[in-house]
């Protein structure tokens, strides 16, 4: 906890009381011209004046007291600020245990992501070339599908002109007209 520069005041320090009969603090100092002298409350101030006056015209002066700065802090505040100061400190470790543990699982989310990421563009290539390759291998189809339109074209045209040629020549050696030797 951070000290101040002033010291930590006590009770005594503390400002008077109304001593009449009241535990709200003093703020005015009053006299009686008979020589009575007093602290008192705003409150008591007023029921002074008029008691002054119901007395036959007596005076009664009043004088404003210097404030004396904030109230000491009695034991029991001060048991609740140590308490207080030791909650949040506790909170305090709680979160940034919590802070460590989220930028650890931040740093794996981020190397996934990473990882995810070159995948995903290696991916993209891979199918880069995959449709490159399909691209050149629908060209080789329409090729040789023309190649075989031609040759289907070709066999039907031969087929059509064997029908217009004689007969094959014998491919036996007597239907060649040799004999056998013997």
């Amino acid at each position: 906890m951070e000290q101040s520069s002033q010291q930590a005041r006590t009770v005594a320090d503390a400002p008077p009381t109304c001593d009449r009969d009241c535990t709200k603090p003093a703020v005015f100092a009053y006299a009686w011209e008979w020589g009575e002298k007093g602290v008192c409350c705003a409150e008591h101030q007023f029921l002074l004046r008029q008691a002054a006056e119901h007395l036959g015209g007596r005076t009664v002066s009043f004088t404003p007291l210097v404030p004396a700065g904030p109230a000491p802090i009695t034991r029991d505040e001060r048991i609740q600020l140590n308490a207080r100061v030791l909650t949040l400190e506790a909170e305090l470790e709680d979160a940034k245990s919590r802070g460590l543990d989220l930028f650890r699982e931040n740093t794996t989310l981020t190397r996934q992501v990473q990882a995810a990421t070159v995948r995903g563009r290696e991916l993209e290539l891979q199918l880069k070339d995959h449709a490159a390759k399909i691209a050149e291998l629908k060209e080789l189809g329409e090729a040789r599908d023309a190649e075989h339109g031609q040759l289907t074209d070709e066999l039907s045209r031969l087929r059509t002109l064997s029908k217009f040629v004689d007969q094959p020549p014998p491919t036996s050696p007597q239907q060649r007209g040799l004999t056998p030797r013997g």
